[in-house]
Parts: C-alpha cells; sequence; structure tokens
C-alpha cells in the first residue's frame, strides 16, 4: 500500500546548458543608448565582412545578457546542439527531462559567472530538479568546473545531484590561440587584432586572460634562441616583458589553481574534442637585448590538424578520463553523425543505427571549415568526411568522390544572389574515409555558401564569410 504521509517524489532531469565566450548576445539597453536598444554582440553580418564597429561598447559596464547565439552569419551555431536536444525530448524549461540554456556576461572574470550558475542549480533544485547534467561549450567547461571542483559550492543541496559534466571544445589546459590575441596577432569575426588585444587588456573583464595556456604550459617560445627557450608569462617580470598585465594574469592562475582536475563523488566527466582543424599551438617571441618582446616580430605556429582551429586537442583532452574525438571546427564541434550518436547514449537517448531507416545507410559526405571567416586572400581549408548512420561510431568509407563544390553569394538573410565559382572535385581510387583539400577561391568580401553537388551527397552546405582584414 502507498505511504501517503510521504508522497513520492517526481524524478526532473534538468541539463543544464552552458555557452562559451563570445556565445551569449550581449545588449547595450535602451536608457544608456540614446532610447535605442543596440545589441552589441554578436557583430552583424556587414561587420563580420568588413570591420566591427562596436568595440567601445563592447566594454560597457551597462551591456545585460540576451539569449544564446543560435546561429552567425547565418548559418548554424548553438542551434545545431539545441535540435538534437529537442529531438532528444529535452523542451526549454518545461517537462522532464528539459533543458535550461545559461546564457551568461562571458566577459566577466570565471569565478563570478561560476557563481550565475550555482544561483541557476539552485534555482532549478528548489523547483524540483533531483539530477543535473552539465552541458558545456568551451570556456563554459572552466566555469562549470570551478564551480565542481573549488570547494566553494560542495555543501550545497543541489550539489549532489549533479551527475555529468561534458565538456565540448573546452579547453581545459588553455588556448596558445588566447596569447595570440591578447599580442594582437590574431583577427576574426571582424574584430582587428588591435581590437581583440584592447577587449583582452580590459581589467573588468578578465575571462580572456583566463583562457591562456595554464603554468606549466610552455606555449610562449624565443625563436631566436638556441634552444628555443620557453618563457613563463605567470612570472611577473617576463608577464611584464611580453607586455602582460600582471594583474590579469594572476586571474588567470587564480582559476587554474582552482580546477584539480578531480570530479567530485558520483560525478562522470566526458571529453569531447574536436580535430583535423589547422589550430595554433604556440607563439613565437623574438629577443632583443633590453627590450621588451615586440609583438611585430612574433608569429605563431599553427599545427595542421591539432585541434578544431581554436583549442588544441591535448588541451580537449585534458588527461585521464573517458572521451570522443570529432571532426569539427570549435563552433560546430557538436555536429554531425558521430557526436550525435555518443551524445544521445550519454543523455539517455539512442542514435544508432537501430533507430534510422535502411535508405539513410547509404554514405554521405559532410564537410567542415577550418574557420567561419577568412580575410580576403586566405585559402580556405575544407575537410570532406565520410559519414553513415550504419556504422558504431557513425564513420564510413567510399572509394569514389564525383562532382564539384559550388561557391555562392548569400545576403544577410541566407538568400543566394549569384554563383562565384565551381571546383571539380574528382576521387577514385582505395577506400577513403575523409578528404582535405584547399580551396582556390578567388574572391571579394562578403557573405558565402559552399555546398557539393555530386556523389555522395552532402545534404548540409557551409556557409563562410570573407572580410577585409
Amino acid at each position: 500500500m502507498r505511504d501517503l504521509t510521504h508522497p513520492e517524489v517526481a524524478a526532473m532531469h534538468v541539463a543544464v546548458l552552458i555557452p562559451g565566450i563570445m556565445g551569449t548576445r550581449l545588449i547595450l539597453p535602451a536608457a544608456h543608448n540614446g532610447g535605442n536598444a543596440l545589441e552589441v554582440w554578436p557583430p552583424t553580418p556587414l561587420e563580420a565582412a568588413t570591420a566591427y564597429t562596436k568595440i567601445a561598447e563592447l566594454q560597457s559596464e551597462h551591456l545585460v545578457t540576451g539569449p544564446l547565439i543560435d546561429q552567425i552569419l547565418c548559418f548554424g551555431f548553438y542551434n545545431h546542439i539545441q535540435r538534437q536536444f529537442d529531438d532528444l525530448g529535452y523542451a526549454v524549461g518545461t517537462g522532464d527531462p528539459r533543458r535550461v540554456e545559461f546564457a551568461y556576461d562571458w566577459r566577466r572574470d570565471n569565478f563570478d559567472t561560476a557563481a550565475k550558475l550555482a544561483e541557476l542549480l539552485k534555482t532549478q533544485h528548489d523547483a524540483g530538479a533531483t539530477k543535473f547534467s552539465l552541458i558545456c561549450h568551451s570556456m563554459g567547461g572552466l566555469i562549470a568546473r570551478l564551480l565542481l571542483e573549488s570547494g566553494t559550492y560542495d555543501a550545497e543541496p543541489w550539489f549532489g545531484k549533479i551527475k555529468l559534466l561534458a565538456t565540448l571544445g573546452t579547453p581545459h589546459l588553455g588556448a596558445p590561440l588566447a596569447l595570440a590575441r591578447i599580442f594582437g596577432l590574431d583577427n576574426a569575426n571582424g574584430i582587428s587584432g588591435t581590437d581583440f588585444k584592447a577587449l583582452a587588456a580590459n581589467r573588468d573583464y578578465p575571462s580572456g586572460y583566463q583562457l591562456i595556456p595554464a603554468p606549466g604550459e610552455a606555449a610562449i617560445w624565443v625563436a631566436n634562441s638556441q634552444d628555443l627557450v620557453p618563457l613563463d608569462p605567470y612570472h611577473a617580470t617576463t608577464a611584464t616583458q611580453l607586455g602582460m598585465d600582471p594583474v590579469l594574469i594572476a586571474r588567470a592562475k587564480a582559476q587554474y589553481d582552482a580546477l584539480t582536475g578531480i570530479a567530485p563523488p558520483g560525478v562522470r566527466y566526458f571529453y569531447f574534442a574536436g580535430t583535423g582543424q589547422p589550430t595554433v599551438t604556440r607563439v613565437n617571441v623574438t629577443f632583443r637585448q633590453g627590450q621588451i618582446y615586440n609583438h611585430g616580430e612574433s608569429k605563431v605556429t599553427t599545427t595542421v590538424d591539432g585541434g578544431d582551429g581554436t583549442v588544441p586537442i591535448y588541451s580537449a583532452l585534458p588527461g585521464r578520463g573517458q572521451r570522443q574525438i570529432v571532426t569539427n571546427e570549435h563552433a560546430t564541434v557538436f555536429k554531425g553523425t558521430p557526436f550525435r550518436k555518443v551524445f544521445f547514449r550519454l543523455m539517455g537517448g539512442n542514435a544508432g543505427a537501430a533507430l534510422e531507416a535502411a535508405d539513410q545507410d547509404t554514405p554521405h559526405l559532410a564537410g567542415t571549415l577550418d574557420r567561419t571567416v577568412y580575410v580576403a586572400g586566405d585559402r580556405p581549408a575544407l575537410r570532406l568526411m565520410v559519414e553513415t548512420r550504419a556504422s558504431d561510431d557513425g564513420t564510413g568509407l567510399v572509394n569514389r568522390i564525383d562532382g564539384a563544390l559550388i561557391v555562392e553569394r548569400s545576403d544577410d538573410t541566407g538568400n543566394i544572389t549569384e554563383k562565384v565559382e565551381e571546383l571539380p572535385v574528382k576521387y577514385d581510387g582505395a577506400d577513403i574515409s575523409a578528404l582535405n583539400l584547399t580551396l582556390p577561391i578567388q574572391t571579394e568580401t562578403g557573405l558565402f555558401r559552399l555546398r557539393f553537388e555530386g556523389t555522395p551527397e552532402m545534404p548540409e552546405p557551409l556557409a563562410f564569410a570573407v572580410s577585409e582584414g
């Protein structure tokens, strides 16, 4: 007989989607912009293709968060994983299971953001959540690990309800690309190297520094030293010589000191890493006696297939644990059949061959570009991967690829306006699982779509932008 004096508590599984740096919309309220609200981030399609014009507003203390960025430049971003949650039955904010999307001000100190995440988990726990899964992209994984490993929240009643941490392209050991941006050596999404450097140097917003390589990661080399001496930016004098801010360096060190790498009892850690993309793996500087380092002479080293284009594979897979490696670019590391098959099983679903129709077992192509925004004159690196839902891991083999890559110009709503180029692609030989291509695209600035016409099919086109630099 049921004991009515102790009513059963309904189980409620909450999956929290935690985006990475630059993954949440930031808005300047009307009260601080002459009566008109302004979306400061992300860049507009025009800004991505020419130049970002809101770097001053991006440093305003008055910005408020909007929702997660579902797409950029008319191509998918978090909508890829949002759709997978939808397919799994995790509706936003309702039902069991459900998902909650943690939008946050990604400029702020990761410790402060971890405290905001704790507030969210408390609210969900008070509303009846009995189980949490933390699904984290990029820097979001560092924020979740601060919550789990710092010791600050262990006694909270909701803490023991966290059962899964899944990190998707998280720089657990930092990313040398962050150094390149601090030194003004990188540009992306219409943001110049000068603007990246200015944003990173703002002490109110230390998150950019909290992505630099962790202590002990020798990612700065003196290129003109006989034995390639590594430099330690966590040493105050060295930091000053490198043009870095010791105050911001201290915030990075505090973060890495708090990350023990030890999962709390009952929490499963699962690491997804992207590969197959040219990725910055170090910065090379030149020593001049009696001078600070001039980053006009500094060069970045980019390693072919070194990671997902942003995070080196060694950083996304920090140590022992359960891992899945997928061939994808950083912003879409959660895209494609190999990721989907594993992610579904982690979240209580099944995307295996048993659920697929027979006509979907035919191998098809999935493309990934090394970047989403290029500077005019760059040569995009394209990887065509063979996928099939019939295999356990989602990968397939073909011995023939025959067709053409079609480059088309699009407007800022995604509508195609003209055909720009047609590039023949032909392969006939031994079985392959992927084909790497460097594209000789000669085009002006703008927004573009890349699709493949031929055999096997490539169902999903790719979008990219070309900027002035």
